[in-house]
């Protein structure tokens, strides 16, 4: 199950990656390595949130974990296409 559940989020979060990239010029090893970066993150939040025992809302907790993706996914992307400069 946890095979099938990282191939998931992969999938999920290399389409994110990819989506934010269109207009970017990042080359196709750094946007694999962040998809893989950030689906282990969100795989590492999903456990905690279960080893905590699901106490968290888990649509206020989903949207936290959004908007966390959601700025660096745009960040690290600019820094990739050498259009930031690194934190």
């Amino acid at each position: 199950i946890e095979r099938y559940l990282y191939d998931v989020v992969l999938i999920g979060t290399e389409a994110l990656v990819r989506a934010k990239s269109k207009a970017l010029n990042v080359c196709e090893h750094d946007l694999h390595v962040l998809a893989v970066y950030y689906a282990s993150s969100l795989l590492g939040l999903i456990m905690n949130w279960f080893l905590n025992g699901m106490k968290e809302n888990a649509e206020i907790y989903l949207a936290d974990i959004s908007r966390l993706l959601e700025g660096s996914t745009h960040h690290l992307l600019l820094e990739k296409a050498g259009k930031n400069p690194p934190l």
